[in-house]
């Protein structure tokens, strides 16, 4: 496992468990009452999605080890590497056609990890047990941004084929 793999593992790790156990708790509420019967798998479905998150580690712990030893001790150059990855496609991607505003958020965004990543780390000069409250709320804000780069590289490269894919068929699509 290379250094960057292991920089991404608490995040991979614990906001992706997270996530998943929210979107099956919103799957229960949908059925109401009825949800938690053994007769609608959403039951095993959420309760398989709550041990994940136990069994890939807790989330305090995934978010401590990120901001304990990975953002402080470990990465602090991958940190700058995978801000800058971000901040590359913003630039390439900033006059998109249809998703350039929501590349505009998302360099904000990355503005404010990078801010609140730093601020992280003379936090932990200062203080370990400040540090800790913090870890949990970083380690989902750092899920949201890397998260929301991706899907909005995916979103890009997905608009670009659709189009060329119309333009192949002899549609007029507009995109937007």
């Amino acid at each position: 496992m290379g250094e960057a793999d292991r920089f991404l593992t608490p995040m991979a790790k614990a906001y992706a468990t997270e996530k998943g156990f929210r979107v099956t708790q919103t799957a229960m509420q949908v059925y109401g009452g009825y949800g938690y019967m053994k007769d609608y798998i959403v039951e095993q479905f959420l309760r398989d999605a709550k041990f994940i998150t136990i069994g890939e580690g807790t989330t305090g712990i995934q978010a401590l080890d990120l901001v304990g030893r990975k953002l402080v001790q470990e990465s602090e150059a991958l940190l700058k590497g995978h801000l800058e990855d971000i901040s590359k496609f913003c630039k390439e991607s900033k006059n998109h056609r249809t998703l350039a505003h929501e590349i505009d958020i998302l360099e904000t965004a990355k503005e404010a990890l990078s801010d609140v990543s730093m601020a992280l780390v003379k936090i932990h000069k200062e203080n370990f047990r400040v540090l800790a409250l913090y870890a949990t709320p970083y380690l989902e804000l750092f899920g949201d941004v890397t998260v929301g780069w991706l899907l909005m590289w995916q979103a890009v490269i997905a608009e670009g084929r659709l189009t060329a894919l119309a333009k192949e068929k002899g549609s007029r699509r507009t995109g937007g």
